[in-house]
């Protein structure tokens, strides 16, 4: 492993990351859960491969991350 290299989890293994449309407010869209599973929906409809096959069954929003630029 390398040095400052953190080995992903479990849970690491299951997050799907997303572009989200550009000039979005995303403070205020990710308040509207019910906006951002449509859009998430809309996603999986659009773009299968990039999720699992299980996805069908349901899936649960638990939090957001910001992603940082290094």
């Amino acid at each position: 492993m390398r040095i400052g290299y953190r080995q992903r989890t479990t849970a690491g293994d299951k997050t799907i990351c997303l572009s989200l449309p550009e000039g979005l407010d995303y403070e205020r869209w990710i308040e509207d859960s019910a906006g951002y599973r449509q859009y998430l929906d809309e996603q999986i409809a659009q773009h299968p491969e990039l999720f699992p096959p299980e996805i069908s069954e349901g899936y649960w929003l638990t939090g957001f991350v910001e992603s940082k630029k290094q």
